[in-house]
Parts: structure tokens; sequence; C-alpha cells
């Protein structure tokens, strides 16, 4: 299982794997915000939001952060539709439903 971890303010968070076996818990990636949304985005790859600076990261499976996209502040939970390269982001403060398509 993969955690994005919100963190403490104002360093933020990383992205840690559980091992549902063991329980043991390795960090994944260094603190790279206060992150809310995980979602798996293809076979190497997730995609974490971070809600205080808006920023869309993908992480692959060694840790390795690339930034995608800045949408603003309060970005929460996320969706992925794969099959359409569609990411739906909820935009907490200002109650919008923001629609990406990604390449």
């Amino acid at each position: 299982m993969y955690v994005a971890s919100w963190g403490s303010q104002p360093n933020g968070g990383r992205v840690s794997k559980i091992d549902m076996t063991t329980k043991t818990i390795d960090t994944l990636t260094a603190i790279i915000g206060n992150l809310d949304g995980i979602r798996p985005y293809d076979k190497g790859h997730l995609i974490i939001s971070d809600w205080n600076s808006g920023t869309i990261h993908l992480v692959n499976y060694n840790g390795e952060t690339q930034h995608v996209l800045q949408v603003g502040q309060s970005v929460g939970d996320i969706a992925y539709i794969h099959e359409k390269n569609l990411l739906l982001l909820p935009m907490n403060k200002q109650s919008r439903l923001l629609f990406y398509k990604l390449q």
C-alpha cells in the first residue's frame, strides 16, 4: 500500500510504502509537500496532489518525483481515468472541479 502523508508545517510530508504482510514502512520520496490525493497513474507511477502548494507530482516506484502541473492551493483527493488520460482535481476552497487531459 502506498501512502501520501500530510506531514508537518511548514515542511510537509512524503510518500511511503507499507508492506501489508510484514507491516514495515519504507520511505519512498523526500519531503515534497502537504500531500492529500494519491492514485495509480500507470504501471510505473503514482500521481500525487499537494494541497498546500497545488502541485501535482508524478512519482515512480523508486521515489523519483516529477512536477506535472500547478493548479493552486486546496487540491484534495484526486481521480484519474487512465483510459481517457483524464485527471480530475477537486478544488476545496474554490468549490470547483478541474479536468485535465494528460499526455
